[in-house]
């Protein structure tokens, strides 16, 4: 491999999951000068509660959704006696390790807020942070995540009481003794209806569309865990994730029972699944109420759309968050909210040397698959592989977003969705994708 390909200068736009180990592949791949932009005082992003940063919106109780086998890296382990699903300290912890583990550190540049990402004429990009000189780079990842800008519903009416974003939401002790209305059945709304239903006098969750709710935990065996049983390459990744699907619903109707009994009804179209071990106990122990969508607001009363109404204190919206990417000028990348347009979530097509590494929601861990696509920028940069004609691109893009539009609902977050054993053989098959006369850089 050529000095002048090592020798690339690569800028790593957050220092949250997605940027630590997007910076650890390309040091790993070779390239010595690749310098990390980091808001913030510390490593870790939505992971640091209360980081300084701005950028993090863990609360207090808050655990990742899938279990340490499934969100586990390659090369680096968990510390013994670590949960199954990792409390945000524990997933802050293991960043933090990995880390220093792999050099990352002393490439951070940490308080270090980007202001400004351009095209250079010519080739290259120009990164400027703010108090600081432009400076040149030959690539750019932005890993800044897409959980870091709230989605504030339009409500019909105006609410009285204490109204915030989910985001926004830390810790139950402050909605002691009110009557809470959560606006979403996904993950955050779940559990933080969960934190409420012991300390709160009442908790209404409205879910205009419902969703299937699996458990954390099946038998004693971490239900996220079952997928790593379907692993067999001999089958199309269509049928294992089928076969995994398919037998996780068995055994979520197994446990559960049908949803229709704790007033939550499945929607026509997939939706991404909400995991949480108590939610449904708490419904049947009426802890917590399933109401459905919201159809006027007066003051501190709440009518939803079966006709009942009630009196509440607070309302959270757990909407979910749009996409910004404020160092872009608006013309850039011109975006519309959550469709990227971004082939294979990671290229957008016009601009050479800029990549996304974390713009997805998917059913499995996220950390490997951050690492998954890492490598693949790496392999570009490195000239290992190619990227597809520029039409070819367009044209994969533009049926991405047609399956998704037949597939799934029609809501914001879901134009993100990935499905995990698909999403991974098409990264590695572009990995595979050489250089037509079959040269490496050299």
């Amino acid at each position: 491999m050529s000095a002048n390909v090592l020798g690339k200068r690569i800028a790593v736009v957050g220092a949250g999951a997605s940027g630590v180990i997007s910076a650890k592949v390309l040091l790993g791949a070779g390239f010595k000068d690749v310098v990390v932009f980091e808001a913030g005082s510390q490593v870790g992003g939505l992971w640091v509660y209360d980081n300084d940063s701005g950028a993090s919106v863990a609360y207090r109780n808050l655990h990742i959704n899938t279990d340490i086998v499934v969100a586990r890296l390659s090369d680096f382990d968990f510390e013994p006696g670590t949960s199954d699903y990792p409390h945000h300290t524990e997933m802050r912890a293991y960043l933090d390790r990995y880390a220093d583990h792999f050099g990352v550190r002393p490439k951070i540049r940490f308080r270090t807020r980007v202001t400004d990402v351009s095209p250079i004429d010519g080739g290259g990009w120009r990164v400027v942070a703010e108090g600081g000189e432009p400076e040149r780079f030959d690539a750019v990842v932005i890993a800044t995540g897409h959980l870091n800008e709230p989605r504030w519903p339009e409500l019909p009416g105006v609410f009285a009481g204490g109204y915030m974003h989910s985001a926004q939401y830390r810790q139950p002790n402050a909605h002691a003794d009110e009557r809470v209305c959560i606006m979403g059945i996904g993950n955050s709304a779940c559990d933080i209806a969960c934190d409420l239903a012991l300390i709160a006098q009442r908790v209404v969750v409205s879910t205009r569309t419902g969703t299937l709710i699996w458990p954390k935990w099946a038998f004693g065996f971490p239900l996220t865990r079952l997928q790593t049983r379907f692993e067999w390459p001999f089958l199309p990744p269509r049928v294992r994730t089928w076969l995994y699907k398919t037998a996780s619903r068995l055994i979520v109707w197994m446990i559960f029972g049908s949803m229709k009994q704790y007033g939550i009804t499945l929607p026509a179209k997939k939706t991404h699944p909400t995991s949480n071990q108590f939610f449904l106990s708490h419904v049947k122990y009426r802890r917590i109420t399933v109401k459905p969508g919201i159809e006027a607001i007066d003051g501190s009363r709440i009518t939803f759309t079966d006709g009942t109404w009630e009196e509440f204190d607070s309302l959270i919206a757990a909407t979910g968050y749009t996409v910004r990417f404020p160092f872009f000028k608006p013309e850039l990348l011109n975006l519309e909210d959550t469709k990227l347009p971004f082939y294979k979530r990671v290229v957008p097509v016009k601009y050479r040397g800029l990549y996304f590494i974390g713009y997805f929601n998917l059913d499995s861990g996220l950390p490997p698959v951050f690492e998954r696509q890492a490598q693949w920028v790496a392999d570009l940069e490195l000239g290992r592989c190619v990227l597809p004609p520029p039409e070819e691109m367009e044209a994969d893009i533009e049926l991405r977003q047609r399956e998704l539009a037949d597939k799934y609902l029609d809501r914001p977050r879901l134009n993100l969705e990935e499905e995990f054993v698909r999403y991974k053989a098409a990264i590695a098959a572009e990995r595979r994708r050489r250089p037509r006369s079959g040269a490496m850089a050299s």
